[in-house]
């Protein structure tokens, strides 16, 4: 009701509850027609768990593992050819797509958690490594032969920053302070391991950054950030989270889902309370939506999305994606 209300929209309960009874049934159909299988081959097999993957990680088994339907640790059990014919397809379409469009592409091995699988998106799809969120499962991929290892969630234990040092693999760690460089510097020189911090300079030739932290000190600055960037800013709301620099909000157009959380808990929290910018300044992304707001007025505008999460939104939003690439001939549809 607050959200409702706050994008100036007077309503009762009756009323949502009338939407909800129209709606929801709606949406439950959209996103069913989304999720569903596409044929009646998929047959995929039980999935060990990633806490059971690192208790037997005694050996690793390659491709023929998925053609046998083994289900060794880590690995999804396939039961059928036509099951991973489909998964090398796919994984081949992927890197095509990549290749096509002069990029690269790392393995997000929270989709499959599976050594197996990532290899084969090696392989057969080109791509360069493996993204893991902890520790832990960083362990399980090096082990298991991935050479290339980004660990994108900041690592802060200095127990796990030395089993880190001790993987083997090109391991590539996100940080949001300056002091876990140096910490990091210290444990790779201890294990006598090469170490590199590289700076956000480079961040001047993206065109687009996204922020995923649960930060309480800015690691990107206004001085990073070119004319006619886009950043969005997806880390944990809290009080007193910092992702970017106060100044950046200052210089940016801001749009969010929720202004009343944005400038509590979420990323305009600082400015706002610095006084570089007000809650006026901050316009909810559905007035760029529905017509209201302009957006961006001119290519050299910086804009900011403070993400601070609404699933429904999130679920119309995707739904107008796909509906707008299939409109357009560009859609790209996997197999399950």
């Amino acid at each position: 009701m607050n959200r409702v209300a706050e994008r100036g929209f007077a309503v009762d309960h009756s009323k949502i509850n009338r939407w909800n009874l129209a709606y929801a049934p709606l949406i439950e159909k959209r996103s069913r027609r989304l999720s569903k299988f596409h044929c009646g081959s998929v047959r995929i097999g039980r999935f060990r768990s990633f806490n059971a993957a690192r208790r037997n990680d005694k050996a690793v088994r390659g491709g023929a593992g998925l053609r046998k339907g083994l289900g060794s640790a880590g690995e999804w059990t396939v039961r059928r050819q036509n099951d991973l014919d489909a998964l090398e397809r796919n994984i081949k379409k992927m890197g095509d797509y990549a290749k096509a469009h002069g990029t690269r592409h790392r393995v997000h091995s929270k989709m499959h958690k599976s050594v197996d699988v990532a290899k084969l998106q090696e392989k057969l799809g080109g791509a360069v490594g493996v993204c893991c969120q902890k520790v832990s499962e960083a362990e399980v991929f090096a082990r298991g032969g991935i050479k290339d290892i980004l660990v994108s969630n900041e690592v802060r234990d200095p127990a796990k920053i030395e089993r880190l040092a001790k993987l083997g693999s090109d391991i590539i760690v996100s940080v949001d302070d300056l002091a876990k460089v140096a910490e990091l510097s210290e444990v790779a020189a201890q294990a006598g391991l090469p170490f590199e911090a590289v700076e956000l300079d480079s961040m001047g030739e993206a065109d687009v950054i996204i922020s995923i932290t649960s930060a309480f000190s800015p690691s990107l600055m206004a001085k990073h950030v070119s004319e006619g960037t886009h950043i969005a800013c997806m880390g944990t709301d809290t009080k007193g989270k910092q992702e970017v620099e106060a100044a950046l909000l200052a210089k940016a157009r801001v749009f969010t889902n929720e202004v009343a959380q944005s400038i509590t808990i979420g990323e305009a929290q600082h400015a706002v309370a610095e006084g570089l910018i007000s809650e006026a300044d901050i316009t909810t992304i559905g007035a760029v939506i529905n017509g209201t707001h302009p957006g961006r007025s001119a290519d050299s505008d910086i804009t900011l999305f403070d993400g601070t999460g609404v699933g429904l939104q999130d679920l119309a939003v995707a739904a107008a994606v796909v509906d707008l690439a299939v409109e357009k001939g560009i859609a790209i549809e996997i197999d399950f």
